[in-house]
């Protein structure tokens, strides 16, 4: 270590950072999802869980869409600026479109998608947040339920239903595929799904 301070290149000892560690165990089940989507009281309601539950977009991709980039005929949304200002296409399945075809025929606008009604400002995070909290605390869900859980959620369920991880990574926007593999650790049965198909046989 003297060695090192006499080459000018001193060591350092840093401490390791702990891994940050995902909410899976506290993921809602489809049925609560489908109770919370009952819940809603309206169309505009529907359209903002659809969009958690069936895109799995995040809060602030939520709050920031604009009608320009949905088109309900291909069942395609495309976010603009995601995180790390990435922009990715993600598909929305056929009840999800219904969802927001309906809220949008009777919420007609141009952009953005989500604004408040009284004074028609643009929605921001702890808006659709606190939107969130009342649905899933009227479907009488006693989890702690918030927009990035629910983000969670669609893509737990999609690694539990047999989806390609790569598929996953970029419906959910992740830098990396490390990021959507840590979904597998809390599912050993889906891991030990994939290895009885993929084992080699060598008798």
């Amino acid at each position: 270590m003297d060695y090192m301070k006499f080459i000018g290149r001193p060591i350092e000892f840093v401490r390791p950072r702990k891994p940050q560690e995902l909410p899976t165990k506290d993921i809602l089940t489809e049925g609560e999802v489908a109770r919370m989507l009952a819940a809603c009281k309206n169309s505009r309601e529907a359209a903002m869980l659809a969009l958690l539950v069936y895109c799995g977009l995040r809060n602030k991709e939520v709050c920031n869409l604009r009608t320009e980039h949905i088109d309900l005929n291909e069942g395609l949304v495309k976010v603009i600026g995601g995180k790390f200002r990435k922009d990715r296409i993600v598909p929305i399945c056929k009840g999800g479109a219904e969802i927001i075809r309906k809220y949008l025929a009777e919420y007609p606008r141009h952009s953005p998608v989500f604004t408040t009604l009284r004074e028609n400002k643009p929605y921001n995070g702890w808006t659709l947040r606190k939107q969130v909290k009342k649905i899933a605390f009227r479907a009488k869900i006693r989890k702690r339920v918030y927009p990035h859980l629910l983000r969670h959620t669609f893509i737990s369920h999609l690694i539990m239903r047999g989806a390609n991880l790569v598929a996953v990574q970029q419906f959910a926007g992740h830098s990396s595929i490390n990021t959507t593999m840590r979904y597998t650790h809390f599912n050993p049965r889906k891991l030990q799904q994939e290895y009885h198909y993929f084992i080699p046989g060598y008798q």
